[in-house]
């Protein structure tokens, strides 16, 4: 094979190498900024399940049941297990309690 043959052989492959290694660079930025997108699109869809699960009582227990049945990593269960557990209903006011508190406004409305 004649010396030009051999040294055109030799650059072209160097440029191939270039032009793969940025093609490699292309490829991964455009997997990262995939990656970016998707994981930014899962924390508004969470967000707006979670505030919806703050309003809407039924709403939150097909939640709840759609997580324990597809969430199933231990790890993962325990990242959302306050959200797998529903939030315990405050203690109701004892009759005292609120017999004294409509004294207290009674007498006040009164004066």
């Amino acid at each position: 094979m004649p010396k030009d043959y051999a040294e055109r052989i030799t650059k072209l492959k160097q440029q191939r190498a270039k032009i793969e290694a940025r093609l490699n660079t292309l490829d991964q930025k455009a997997k990262d900024e995939s990656r970016k997108r998707e994981t930014r699109q899962k924390i508004i869809i969470g967000g707006a399940v979670l505030a919806e699960m703050e309003k809407d009582d039924d709403f939150a227990t097909s939640i709840r049941v759609l997580l324990s049945r597809y969430v199933g990593r231990p790890r993962d269960r325990e990242t959302i297990g306050d959200i797998l557990t529903p939030p315990k209903e405050p203690p109701e006011a004892s009759l005292s309690q609120v017999g004294g508190e409509m004294s207290r406004l009674l007498d006040h409305h009164a004066e």
